[in-house]
């Protein structure tokens, strides 16, 4: 009896290392009761919560999610997150050029004046750039950019965030909905 204890012991203790190894080896977890989307053509891979629904079917350039709609949003003007078709780099040395161009500050034709502007971060096991491109009449939009070797996809955040949009101190990580969206950015893989 002794020795059944003893390997159940073990087994229970080897189980308990493998899980926390992966848990903190910086690789995603899926989240519960998700949607899992693969598209080759578009070149991305992810898993989305149940909650979120695909607004663009069919799209060769892009995929948009948006947000379950709510007494401040509708059909028409969504919350979204948007994934647009991963870009190849010429070079290394374009992956500054290529984030400063593709941000437009709330439509106003300003760009970022270097990546410097950028925040990085490392969401999943793999790097972020992000930024905050727009905070106009109670929504907020931030661009993140996952880099992968000579691959760069844009993910657009569009979210009404209500009268917070007035406060300066105001950031995407204070929002109620930023742990979902890391959940999400964790599982996005550029195929």
């Amino acid at each position: 009896m002794k020795s059944y204890t003893k390997i159940a012991s073990i087994a229970l203790v080897l189980a308990i290392l493998l899980v926390s190894g992966y848990l903190f080896s910086g690789r995603s977890v899926v989240p519960p009761n998700s949607v899992k989307y693969q598209n080759k053509e578009l070149g991305i891979s992810l898993f989305y919560p149940q909650s979120l629904r695909e607004i663009t079917k069919q799209e060769p350039e892009f995929l948009r999610l948006a947000l379950p709609t709510t007494e401040l949003t509708s059909v028409e003007i969504p919350e979204t997150i948007t994934f647009l078709k991963p870009s190849t780099l010429a070079s290394p040395n374009d992956l500054e050029k290529t984030l400063v161009s593709s941000v437009i500050f709330d439509a106003s034709g300003e760009h970022p004046d270097s990546i410097g502007q950028f925040g990085q971060a490392e969401i999943g096991g793999q790097r972020f750039y992000f930024i905050q491109s727009g905070r106009f009449e109670g929504w907020l939009s931030y661009e993140y950019f996952l880099t992968k070797s000579d691959k760069v996809m844009q993910i657009s955040v569009r979210w009404y965030i209500g009268d917070h949009w007035m406060d300066p101190t105001f950031e995407i990580k204070d929002d109620a909905r930023y742990k979902q969206l890391m959940d999400i950015l964790a599982t996005v893989r550029i195929l």
